[in-house]
This record gives C-alpha cells, structure tokens and sequence, in this order.
C-alpha cells in the first residue's frame, strides 16, 4: 500500500531517546532493508557475508555465539557505491541495513526490543526514508517450531502487515548443520503453517547458505524489486502507519499486542511450574520460576495502557 509522505509525527520527542541510532542525515532516497529473527539466527552473520572481505564498512556487526546475543542496540549500517561496491549501477541512493536484536535478547526485555525497532523504523518514515524490505531469520537446524519462535514470528508479522508482505524475505539459516532432506521437510512445514499467511501475501522464502553467494543474492532481489516499484508508489510497514500515521502509542500497536498476549501465555506457565516446584520441594528451581515471574510482570507493565494514557492518546494528546 502506498501513502502521500507522512504527517508530522507528533509523538517523536517523547517516544525516541538519546541512545536510539536515529539517523542524523535521512534521505528520501534512502532504502532500508531491516534484519530481524531470534538471538542466534545468524543475522549478523548474514551482514557479514554480505559485506564479504572488500568491504570498506568500518562498523561490521559483531558475531554472537549460541544463545548469547551481540545486537541489544539497533546498528544500522550505511553502504554506499565506494563502501560497497555491490549496488546495483541503477541504484543511485544509499543503503542501510539494520541489524536489529531478537525478542528473546540476552540482556534486555523485550516490550523494550520491541520500542526500540518500532521507533527507529518509525523516524525513518517520518524522515521519508524508504523501505527496502524485511528479511526474517529463522534456524533451520530447529527440530520444531519453539514457543518462542512462534511469538518472536507472530511479532514480526503485525509490525510488517498485511500490505507490506511483498517486500517481506524468510530467509532460513544454519543450513550446515541439518540434513539438506530434513532441512527442505522443515521448510515446507514452515511455508504450509507457520508462514502460510505471510506466503499468502506474496512473502518469499529464501535460503542463506552461510556465504557471500546466497546472502548477497538476497539483498540484489530485495533492491530489484524496490527499484521497480520506486515509481508506484512505496510501501509502508503497519507499524509506521500506526505510530506516525495514525499517532498511536507502542502499547496500543498490533505487535504490542501479540508480544503482551505470548507473555500472557509464558506468565500462566511460570506460574504453574512454579507451583509444581513448590510442591516438589525444589527450593532453587521454585526461585528462578518467581524471579521470571517478575520479569514477565514487568513487561506487562511496559506494555500496559492506562485509562487517562488512553484517553489523551485518543484525543492526541502526548
């Protein structure tokens, strides 16, 4: 869906921080291609490869191990024809590409995540930067589809919605440690159900081989196809519309929502291991459900509207 260049976002100053990379010097014709997924996906890899040695990029994105995420802080990362010299000779703007943190990150909540990617995406279109794409990262060494990886998808997919899928790339990683017969089953099953919405809105699905090859054939679709649809108009991401557009608070966003209704669910199970632990006698483990416990109600928190917030926020007020 295309917009007429956005409104003043009102709500700017209060919602954006000091510590947000906010562009300093946005363009119009900027294109932004933002890399999301769960900590331990491959993202910064995937930057990396992309870059490849000849890159002259000062600030690569460091490479997290396992589980222990490297990306809490948005870094976006500026390509242009001397820095990078893989853009297309047509393509006469510059690139960002957005290493973002995972909702399930190391170090901080993630109702907190969640405002960090919404605002800086939110300030880029207010900037009238433009969108590139979204590429999904998802490990396809997984056996199944976790919890948690459900939520972090379901988030992903009422930030992006419904009008903007076409420039939406799922991209699976961790291809060298799965039989390439297991892998391709496990990537049906993601097309046939937990991406079958996304597909359905012309989402497309990728593999990225852990090479330069793969990843940059990726990117080389994505501005393919921005570049042809540069003269009809861009596409917009819901939550821009919803924060700059429609001037609603992050509590009040559709991927607010969904991230408020998966901690719901995690809330109801720590509270009956909890329980369980207590039963059982196990002093230490009953510990460490309470003290999740209390992260989660803090989150909660975060993500809570109250009356008089609602109020002035529908009548637009800060």
């Amino acid at each position: 869906m295309s917009y007429l260049p956005p409104h003043d976002w009102k709500r700017r100053g209060k919602m954006v921080r000091k510590s947000d990379p906010i562009f300093k010097d946005a363009r119009p014709t900027d294109c932004i291609i933002a890399v999301m997924g769960a900590t331990g996906t491959g993202k910064s890899t995937f930057i990396n490869r992309i870059l490849g040695p000849e890159s002259l990029v000062r600030d690569k994105p460091a490479v997290g191990h396992e589980l222990k995420s490297c990306t809490s802080q948005l870094q976006p990362i500026l390509l242009t024809p001397t820095t990078y010299p893989n853009l297309p000779r047509e393509f006469d703007g510059r690139l960002i590409i957005v290493d973002t943190p995972g909702f399930d990150d190391t170090y901080e909540d993630d109702s907190e995540i969640l405002r960090r990617i919404s605002v800086w995406l939110a300030a880029s279109y207010s900037d009238s930067m433009k969108l590139g794409g979204m590429i999904y990262m998802h490990e396809i060494s997984q056996p199944r589809m976790s919890g948690t990886a459900r939520a972090n998808t379901e988030v992903f997919q009422k930030l992006c919605g419904s009008t903007s899928m076409s420039s939406v790339f799922l991209v699976t990683t961790k291809w060298d440690d799965v039989d390439v017969g297991q892998g391709s089953k496990r990537e049906v099953q993601l097309a046939e159900k937990y991406w079958k919405d996304m597909i359905a809105g012309k989402a497309q699905q990728r593999r990225f081989m852990n090479d330069e090859k793969t990843g940059r054939a990726i990117i080389s679709e994505i501005l393919d196809l921005y570049m042809a649809r540069i003269r009809g108009g861009q596409l917009t991401l819901q939550i821009q519309t919803e924060l700059v557009n429609l001037q609603k608070i992050i509590p009040d966003t559709e991927a607010a929502k969904s991230l408020k209704h998966s901690l719901e669910d995690a809330l109801k199970a720590q509270r009956q291991l909890a329980e369980d632990m207590k039963t059982n006698g196990d002093g230490g483990r009953y510990k460490e459900a309470q003290d999740q416990i209390n992260k989660i109600l803090g989150e909660l928190r975060a993500l809570k509207v109250s009356f008089p917030r609602r109020l002035l926020a529908a009548l637009g007020g800060a």
